[in-house]
Formats: structure tokens, C-alpha cells, sequence
């Protein structure tokens, strides 16, 4: 342990004196990031979401922001007759997920400049990149490795529409958390939600997800009822799609710690504690003065709301500060007021 400590001390200092390399490798980690969380969504697309087995689609779930509004243009297409499940006449690509991937990147388009212009220009390049490889892995990724769920009765999926949305609502949980954490999203709807977060700290990003994914999953399905000639059984996938956004939105919040805060409350003697918490933390604290109850000695109480993964090194500063101090620490639901969270770059 000790060794791997002095060589990452070692590392961190070599970069901090060649910031030319660390911007490079930087980057290729958050492109391996990008490639990653591309694989998982298209997997979760093929494999779970909209699944083609033997030439036939076999229930199709909805995905949400710019991928449910790409099923709607499939759909669409769907209506006016093309055949969207047969293979196109170029290699063994279906006309599916060629026109739902296509769609996907279009709507983005728009997307990107918000997140170039108000979020930040790496978040929004990245994003791009992020975009593009799904668009390439959906389509070259082979359907016999997306449909090994459905090779026997005893493991196929074909039927287990309830575990079919679970794990479609964990590959895309997982490629948003992924994506959020090489500091870059999945495209879509996740840059609105990361924008509106940033606007108003109070909502979660995996609450304006949900919110937005109600209104389009409703829109989808009514055009099933009319392409099915009024047959209401597609309000069966509706409702299961309401568990995979559910799962989605619930690994998002869970994992994601960007916009989880907490509150300390630290009892402390050192009068200079406060000021050593401002200077190496972007948050102020408020101070109310105290007395111990047993020794009787004068005490103050700091109380601060600071982000979740700042929480660790708060702890270790304050106990080198002072090794008595008593610390309490509160998860909090919802901060109202000026709360500084690092803006992305």
C-alpha cells in the first residue's frame, strides 16, 4: 500500500510539471470513457431494448429523450409502410436501428450546441464523440452476440418483458453514470438534465430525466395504437418502459455524486478551523458559539453543506486540524440559496 501511495504521489507530481501529457492522456481516458458508455447503451438497445430475433421484432420497450424520440421517427417510418426490420441491401445491417441511430445522432445536433455553449466545450465534445460511437457500435455490433438472451427457453428473454426493463434500465443507468464520470454524458436528454441541474440545484438529474421521458413515452405509444389499428396491447410495453425509466433514473441518482450534498457539524476549540475549511473548500460555513457541556469550556459549532465527494477530504483536514473535533454528517435532500458546484469544463 505504501508503495503504491509514493508512486501515485510520484505520477501526480511528474504530470504537474508536464501539463502537455496529462492533457493528452486526459483526454484519452475520457475517449475510452466516451467508448464505454457508448457500448453499454448500444448493447442495452439491441440486446434489451428493441431486440430483433430471427428477422422478427419482439416487443419493442421505450428508451426516452433523443433515443425515444428516434424510436418515434422509427415509428413513423414504421406507419408509412417501410420495412424498418428487414435487413437493408449493405451487410448485415437491419433498417431498424440504421434509421433509430441516424435519428439519434440528428436530434442531437442541436443538443450539442447547448452543451458546448452552456454546459462546457468538453463536455460537449465529448458528448459528440460519445454520440458517434454509438452510432457506429449499434450498427456493426452483431445480432447473434446481442440475442445469446434468447438462444434457449430457459434463459430467453423473449417473454420476461419485466426483466428485459430491468437490465435495459441498468445498461443505460450505467453508460449515463459512465459518461458522467469522464465529466461528459450520453447525449440527449441527459444534457438537458445536466443543464437544468446546474440551473436549479433542487432537482436531481435523474428526476428531470423522468420527467421529460413521460411526455415521450406517451407520444410513442399512442402512434402504436394507431399503427396497430386501434389494438391497445401496446400500453403492456408502456407500462414496463416506466420500469426501465425507473431502474435508469435510479442507478443515475445512485451513482452519480455530482449533485449529492451533505451537511457537517463539527464541534471544535480551534477558532482557526473555519477559516482553513473556507480557504481549501468553495463553500462558506456559519458559526455558533458553544460550551461543552462536561468540561465547560468554551466551544464553536461549525455548520457547512458541502458536495458528497468532498466529504472524505473535509474529514481529513479538520482531524489534522483538530484531532478532538466531534463531527456529525447529515445527508441533505435539497439546498435553497447559493450552493458553488465546479462548473464543468
Amino acid at each position: 500500500m505504501k508503495f503504491f501511495k509514493k508512486t501515485l504521489k510520484t505520477c501526480r507530481e511528474y504530470f504537474y510539471d508536464h501539463p502537455t501529457l496529462r492533457k493528452i492522456l486526459e483526454y484519452l481516458f475520457t475517449t475510452l470513457g466516451a467508448i464505454i458508455s457508448a457500448f453499454l447503451f448500444a448493447f442495452g438497445y439491441k440486446a434489451f431494448v428493441d431486440p430483433i430475433v430471427n428477422g422478427q421484432e419482439i416487443g419493442v420497450l421505450v428508451t426516452g429523450g433523443a433515443s425515444g424520440l428516434s424510436q418515434i421517427v422509427v415509428k413513423l417510418f414504421e406507419i408509412f409502410g417501410f420495412p424498418v426490420n428487414s435487413l437493408a441491401p449493405f451487410g448485415d445491417f437491419y433498417w431498424n436501428y440504421i434509421i433509430q441511430s441516424t435519428a439519434y445522432v440528428l436530434i442531437n445536433l442541436p443538443i450539442f450546441i447547448i452543451a458546448y455553449k452552456k454546459v462546457g466545450r468538453k463536455f460537449g465534445v465529448f458528448t459528440i464523440v460519445n454520440v458517434a460511437f454509438y452510432f457506429l457500435i449499434v450498427n456493426i455490433m452483431p445480432t447473434s452476440f446481442t440475442n445469446m438472451f434468447y438462444s434457449s427457453n430457459s434463459l430467453g428473454f423473449a417473454n420476461d418483458l419485466l426483466a428485459r426493463a430491468l437490465f435495459a434500465g441498468i445498461c443505460t443507468g450505467l453508460s449515463t453514470t459512465v459518461a458522467f464520470k469522464f465529466d461528459h454524458s450520453a447525449g440527449g436528454i441527459d444534457v438537458v438534465s445536466v443543464y437544468v441541474n446546474s440551473k436549479r440545484g433542487n432537482l436531481s438529474i435523474g428526476k428531470v430525466t423522468m420527467i421529460i421521458n413521460a411526455c415521450i413515452i406517451i407520444i410513442y405509444t399512442l402512434l402504436s395504437i394507431v399503427n396497430s389499428h386501434g389494438d391497445l396491447s401496446s400500453t403492456t410495453m408502456a407500462l414496463y418502459s416506466l420500469v426501465y425509466f425507473f431502474t435508469s433514473s435510479t442507478i443515475v441518482d445512485t451513482l452519480s455524486s455530482r449533485d449529492k450534498k451533505n451537511q457537517l457539524q463539527i464541534i471544535t476549540s480551534n477558532k482557526n478551523l473555519p477559516d482553513v475549511l473556507i480557504n481549501y473548500f468553495p463553500h462558506s460555513c456559519t458559526i455558533v458559539d458553544g460550551k461543552g457541556a462536561y468540561t465547560k469550556q468554551n466551544k464553536l459549532v461549525v455548520y457547512t453543506v458541502i458536495s458528497i465527494f468532498e466529504v472524505r477530504r473535509a474529514i481529513k483536514i479538520i482531524q489534522e486540524i483538530d484531532p478532538n473535533a466531534f463531527i456529525t454528517i447529515t445527508k441533505v435532500n435539497q439546498v435553497v440559496g447559493r450552493f458553488f458546484i465546479q462548473p464543468r469544463k
